[in-house]
């Protein structure tokens, strides 16, 4: 049985670089795609996609859901944007649960419907290889016949889950990456850190790990600020053409507060939760700026954990075993680079640091001027969490919490309507550019499917 390493972040934390630098090793397989558990609507219905809307480890005995898992949210539905495929009827099945597709993905070359492969790897494609051309394939056929054959006459969800991991890796270029050696694998969801039922997690998966990167909160703001101008002068997310960094500095229509409040939110749960389930151990919480910085003791420190030998490939991202140039929105890197944490400087103006030194300032002090591997909020003083009454308030009440959740959460990666200026002018012909620019190479895919800049992240 392999082992489940579940990065559980927030967007733009780190999570997928960790994930990255687990891949290489021999005895671990490290997912190229986020794969989330399923959406709940348990708490409400779930109208649009962010980190904060709750999820859940399915209680699945006996080859049934449990009556609170039968409002589950599951399957590709729960990664678009704005979800509109509820199964009202709840008659999904184990396919929708564990976010298999019945049929073969395909993707489309028509403008503004390009979106990341539920697979996540298909030929000559890798979701999370941004910059870098890859040579790989995927067999779908394959991946069905070993999932079907694998789920037979089980009936819990663990084995469930391990039934895919297992047909998913023989069946991505051959299973060369899966090998008698592999005794773990690392699963990774941008939203994980608010999964409902985190003592079920640790009931169901044995040995397993949760762990929590947390992000300076400057690199943190100006990532999700880029994401946002990017959509705003009309150059999406693939890697080329980039708008200037100069135009997203000057960039101000999105709510800056909001953004600083989902990083103090997420930085006083990881607190209680690990108050709830220990430090470092089962859970673990530790700083993407010493893992940068300190590559070589963070990953010691991770192998030491999970018990298995430390090797130097963990000190070098790679995806499929393959060198990683990173999906960062300020360039292609190689391995690791300790002055990518300062690249915030390009893009955040003055005030907007001082805005969140004057609002998470203290907290972020505190945090960063932890030098040992891994994190203990505990050691910080209290008064510096911004939101600590509320989430103790409501931290075993499972509904109001996740409401909590989901409501200060929400409207971060929203856009302020305002009167047009001359940055609105830029935008609307810099995606004007961006659209010719990208005709060779839709048509380019379209009539030589497999070949061509597919990576859309």
């Amino acid at each position: 049985m392999l082992k489940l390493i579940f990065i559980g972040s927030t967007t733009r934390s780190g999570g997928s670089l960790l994930a990255r630098l687990f891949d290489g090793h021999k005895n671990i397989v490290s997912y190229p795609s986020e794969l989330p558990f399923p959406h709940d609507n348990y708490f409400y219905e779930i109208f649009e996609n962010y980190s904060g809307i709750p999820m859940s480890v399915p209680v699945y005995e006996n080859g049934n859901l449990s009556s609170e898992s039968m409002n589950l949210y599951p399957g590709n539905s729960a990664r678009s944007l704005t979800p509109d495929e509820y199964f009202k009827d709840k008659s999904f099945d184990k396919y929708d649960l564990l976010d298999v597709p019945k049929k073969k993905p395909s993707f489309s070359t028509t403008w503004g419907k390009e979106k990341s492969d539920q697979i996540g790897v298909r030929k000559n494609y890798l979701e999370k290889s941004y910059y870098d051309g890859v040579r790989t394939d995927f067999d779908y056929e394959n991946f069905i016949k070993k999932f079907d054959a694998y789920t037979k006459n089980k009936k819990g969800w663990h084995e469930f889950h391990q039934a895919r991991h297992l047909a998913f890796f023989e069946s991505w270029d051959k299973g060369e990456n899966l090998t008698k050696e592999t005794s773990h694998v690392v699963v990774h969801s941008s939203g994980g850190l608010y999964l409902t039922n985190l003592s079920t997690f640790f009931k169901i998966y044995e040995d397993a790990r949760f762990i929590i990167p947390v992000r300076d909160i400057f690199g943190y703001v100006a990532s999700e600020k880029i994401r946002i101008a990017r959509i705003f002068f009309g150059s999406r997310r693939f890697n080329k053409p980039a708008i200037p960094f100069y135009f997203i500095k000057k960039f101000n229509s999105y709510d800056i507060n909001a953004i600083i409040r989902n990083w103090t939110t997420a930085i006083t749960r990881s607190l209680l939760l690990q108050q709830k389930y220990g430090i470092n151990e089962k859970l673990i919480v530790y700083s993407n700026e010493n893992l940068v910085s300190n590559i070589e003791a963070t990953m010691k420190a991770f192998s030491n954990n999970l018990k298995i030998k430390y090797e130097n490939i963990l000190n070098k991202p790679t995806i499929g075993k393959r060198p990683w140039g990173g999906n960062s929105h300020y360039g292609a890197s190689s391995g690791i680079n300790k002055k990518t944490l300062n690249n915030y400087k390009k893009v955040l103006s003055e005030s907007e640091i001082n805005i969140i030194l004057k609002k998470a300032g203290n907290l972020r002090n505190a945090i960063l001027e932890q030098k040992e591997t891994f994190l203990d909020l505990g050691k910080i003083q209290t008064h510096l969490f911004k939101d600590l009454d509320y989430q103790k308030k409501y931290f075993d009440d499972r509904e109001k919490i996740n409401l909590y959740y989901g409501l200060v959460n929400s409207g971060s990666r929203k856009m302020y309507i305002k009167k047009p200026s001359w940055l609105s002018l830029i935008a609307l012909f810099f995606s004007i550019y961006v659209r010719i620019f990208h005709i060779p190479r839709l048509l380019k895919l379209k009539f030589f499917p497999g070949s061509g800049k597919q990576n859309y992240t």
